[in-house]
């Protein structure tokens, strides 16, 4: 009997023999147990070897940058709101989680920010908010006001005006000092201009704060406070971030992502977005040889070795199985027919 004549038998277009042979083959490679067909320390050296820096950079630059523009011109396509992401009957757990009082407290950020730093980049911010509010003091007076009050409304505005360039401290018992003495019609008036100018505060306050980080003083006291809170994390224990992150409630947050990830995968946009990734990754490397791949990572000497040490084993014990020797006979009485 000839190799041909069982390659013939093999190869007939009529035969079942090939695709017995391939079902057998997967099949026993699919009763492995995972322990004989890779080991921990291999996919540790497998791992090492993969993850170097320039085989990541090539893979970014051949694949995630791309990714995140398709990404990005997806949502801008599609639309939609993160509650479209969100499954409605994941509310009340994500609810939960954010509201809960017990979560992690960040203890090890304290003094990350130079309070120095931060009070002068700030104090101008707030003397301009403070002036400002002193430049309406005079409102509080009214059309008839007499002169004696009239006066100590200015005395107060000087006041606030000088002790806003001051401090705070100053501000305060600076305005006690005068308010007091200007009767309770006054004071009422007072606060009447307090919550009037209290609704712009905070677009003053956002204004006041953009002057201050484009200004000279700001961007260089800026650059301080990163490089001070960048020092101070890269000098914390991990164990510190450790015990920390232990308040959070893991069971709870890792229930949330199956069906977070199911609920997208199952939209329209979850389904179009990961067939195009498939698609791009696929234009790019899918005419090159698993050879190729593995080269790229730099472990394919390592997998292939793996690949036949425990494919010797495999094979012999597929070999010596009675599915095997049946499967054999039929393609020697084919071939010898």
């Amino acid at each position: 009997m000839s190799s041909s004549a069982i390659i013939e038998a093999l190869t007939a277009s009529d035969s079942e023999l090939s695709g017995r042979a391939a079902a057998l083959v997967v099949d026993h490679v699919l009763s492995q147990p995972l322990s004989s067909l890779v080991q921990p320390a291999e996919l540790s050296s497998l791992c090492t070897a993969a993850l170097s820096e320039p085989r990541l950079e090539r893979a970014i630059d051949r694949h995630v940058a791309d990714a995140i523009a398709r990404l990005r011109a997806r949502l801008a396509a599609e639309g939609g709101t993160v509650g479209d992401a969100v499954p409605k009957e994941l509310h009340g757990a994500m609810l939960d989680l954010i509201g809960d009082t017990e979560g992690p407290r960040l203890p090890w950020l304290r003094g990350a920010l130079d309070p120095k730093l931060v009070r002068d980049l700030m104090a101008p911010v707030f003397q301009d908010l403070l002036v400002g509010f002193a430049g309406k003091v005079p409102g509080a007076m009214g059309g008839a006001a007499g002169g004696a009050a009239a006066a100590g409304a200015g005395a107060l505005m000087g006041a606030l005006s000088s002790s806003a360039r001051s401090g705070a401290g100053r501000l305060l018992n600076a305005g006690r000092s005068v308010v007091g003495g200007l009767g309770k019609e006054f004071e009422s008036n007072l606060r009447h201009v307090a919550k009037d100018f209290s609704r712009g505060a905070v677009s003053a306050f956002q204004e006041s704060l953009r002057k201050r980080l484009r200004s000279q003083e700001g961007r260089e006291l800026l650059s301080e406070l990163q490089q001070g809170a960048f020092e101070h994390v890269m000098a914390v224990e991990l164990s510190a971030i450790d015990e920390d992150l232990q308040r959070l409630k893991i069971g709870e947050l890792l229930a949330l992502h199956p069906p977070l990830i199911a609920h997208n995968l199952g939209r329209q946009l979850g389904q179009t977005a990961l067939t195009e990734a498939l698609e791009a990754y696929f234009a790019i490397e899918g005419e090159r040889t698993l050879s190729e791949l593995l080269d790229d990572w730099g472990v394919r000497e390592e997998i292939r070795g793996i690949a036949v040490q425990r494919g010797e084993g495999i094979a012999r014990d597929l070999f010596s199985s009675d599915d095997f020797r049946g499967w054999l006979d039929d393609v020697l009485e084919r071939a010898g027919g």
